[in-house]
């Protein structure tokens, strides 16, 4: 019984440290769509709700969810992942890497109802709709 007791403890405490601790070697970046390298693409996690109420110019949209079966998509090139909470992006770079998909960076997009209050600015459409 003690080591059943041990041995879920040591895989939930397993689960908890790969959804909540950072991936080494993938920095948070604060800068804009326009301070990208050359060749790097946008990787928007988020769901496809959150996504097209708070669209990323030039972003692939490929929810968290989705991103195991559509990996393949995203392997030649360098990757910056935009998610809604650290929880997702970890996901999301720790599955990217698994798969060797070469991620460079990552940024948080903060929401605020339909407004994009993030790192990157929302198209033109809905600063108009708001």
């Amino acid at each position: 019984m003690l080591l059943v007791l041990l041995l879920s403890t040591v895989a939930v405490g397993f689960w908890v440290y790969q959804m909540i601790m950072p991936v080494k070697q993938v920095k948070q970046r604060r800068s804009s769509v326009e301070n990208l390298d050359i060749g790097e693409a946008l990787l928007d996690v988020r769901g496809f709700i959150d996504a097209n109420h708070n669209q990323v110019d030039g972003a692939i949209n490929i929810p968290l969810a989705y991103l195991k079966r559509h990996h393949r998509e995203l392997k030649d090139k360098k990757i910056h992942v935009i998610g809604a909470n650290r929880r997702e992006i970890n996901s999301a770079i720790r599955l990217l890497k698994r798969k060797n998909v070469h991620v460079l960076g990552y940024s948080l997009a903060k929401n605020e109802g339909r407004r994009f209050d993030g790192v990157y600015k929302p198209n033109e459409k809905q600063n108009q709709a708001c």
